[in-house]
């Protein structure tokens, strides 16, 4: 086996022409992925159900969600990033089919369901892949921006849900159909255009290829520019501009279980803290409280947490572990707000719509925060199989509070997302204080463990 490796002089590389057709790859997804669990919120509006019913679909959706990841998860690590979203890509195809199709609730929810498997698998691939396709230099802003494009899929199922109001339901799901088939033709051609996962090659033992892939789409390689682990005669070796590493991150490696269980119970908390919440507000509280108002939440929801979330261009100038307590200290200060002020915005939309922006636009920056970290602390062989697990358990653990926010008081319903903003905050001071410093645009291989 070759000892040579390219990925660190590809992780060195400039945006090129190949990174604009990645990142349509992943936000293009991105958007289906948002599109399809919203969806599930949308479903509510095809037929008349009681509350229970209305959650469900909801609740059913976060199930098929959480099972996609976590399968797909260690396929990803064993098959390759690439291959595996074209399984997904083919899910989501069947899914759009029987949507169109789908004549009573049940065969909805199985549409559904299928749909948001699709969705999970698609999610589970796009994160564990970003960290390893983007140049170090550009690498969190890129991961983040992508993130962002999940909310334009929820926008999507906004306007696709207010059909059921303006026009007829049965309009509404045929749309929803079609628009899904339309993204997957779009995603065939431009997946096309990508390359495997370098440094998922190199760390699958497929040295020979990454040297292939490097070539030809980062006109990289032996004899044009390499950076290699031990000798070889072929080629001159020429080490790329790495930027130094601190001397406390030389010590970031993963060190045993104990490691690994405080990255991932960290990560859980964080990650529960913005499932949750952005679950109750913005899937669940117009279907519960608000039945005539779901198109609207989800549309004016999404786009605040859209436009909070270009704040990620920065990204890659600051620390990752300050970015977390501060967004979500802020989110909990929107949160309480919209807590204390209850009686006022329940009989005032004009506040309501204020305070939800709030309670986006935050919320939308620890997330992308959030998700950035639980992505890039694990190695990269095992990173599809961590993320799926982590990111899998977040959605299991959330159904049940979606049941129970089904059953509280408004106030009750909004003092439930405060303590887990409160929970979430404190999970990011403990990170800040013991965890790894994984922004200012480090290497992927720092936060991994494999410097």
């Amino acid at each position: 086996m070759s000892q040579f490796r390219v990925s660190p002089e590809v992780e060195e590389s400039g945006w090129t022409k190949v990174h604009w057709w990645i990142f349509a790859s992943f936000a293009v997804g991105m958007i289906l992925e948002g599109y399809s669990f919203a969806l599930s919120s949308v479903v509510s509006t095809w037929f008349t159900l009681p509350v229970f019913f209305r959650v469900l679909a909801v609740m059913w959706s976060s199930l098929w969600l959480a099972i996609g990841v976590m399968i797909i998860g260690p396929v990803t690590d064993r098959i390759g990033r690439k291959k595996t979203f074209y399984i997904s890509m083919t899910i989501f195809a069947i899914a759009g089919l029987l949507i169109i199709f789908t004549f009573n609730y049940v065969l909805a929810l199985i549409s559904v369901g299928l749909l948001t498997f699709a969705g999970g698998a698609e999610q589970n691939v796009i994160m564990t892949s970003m960290h390893e396709y983007y140049p170090r230099k550009h690498r969190s802003k890129a991961y983040m921006i992508t993130l962002d494009t999940i909310e334009l899929g929820s926008v999507i199922s906004g306007i696709v849900g207010s059909f059921s109001f303006s026009s007829s339901p049965i309009f509404s799901k045929t749309v929803a159909g079609i628009i899904v088939l339309v993204i997957i033709g779009l995603l065939i051609f431009i997946r096309y255009h990508m390359p495997e996962s370098i440094r998922w090659l190199e760390a699958a033992g497929r040295s020979s290829h990454a040297e292939e892939e490097a070539k030809k789409y980062f006109k990289t390689g032996p004899g044009v520019g390499v950076s290699a682990v031990g000798p070889r005669s072929a080629a001159p070796s020429v080490t790329p501009s790495v930027k130094p590493v601190p001397q406390e991150m030389e010590k970031v490696r993963i060190r045993g279980r104990r490691d690994l269980l405080f990255r991932f119970l960290i990560a859980l908390i964080l990650a529960d803290t913005n499932t949750v919440t952005y679950g109750l507000v913005t899937y669940t509280l117009g279907p519960v409280f608000y039945t005539n108002l779901v198109p609207q939440i989800l549309m004016i929801g999404t786009l605040a947490a859209f436009f909070g979330g270009l704040l990620g261009l920065g990204a890659d100038r600051w620390s990752r572990k300050k970015l977390l307590v501060v967004s979500y200290f802020l989110s909990l200060v929107s949160f309480a707000l919209f807590y204390f002020f209850v009686p006022v915005w329940s009989k005032n939309l004009s506040v309501f719509w204020i305070l939800l922006i709030l309670a986006e636009v935050w919320p939308q920056l620890a997330w992308e925060a959030a998700d950035a970290l639980k992505s890039e602390i694990w190695p990269t062989i095992k990173r599809g199989t961590f993320v799926g697990l982590n990111r899998g358990l977040t959605f299991l653990i959330s159904i049940p509070f979606l049941y129970i926010g089904s059953v509280l008081t408004l106030s009750q319903y909004m003092l439930l997302n405060v303590l887990w903003w409160v929970a979430g905050f404190s999970a990011a001071v403990i990170w800040y204080i013991w965890g790894v410093e994984s922004g200012k645009a480090v290497s992927i291989a720092v936060p991994s463990g494999e410097v």
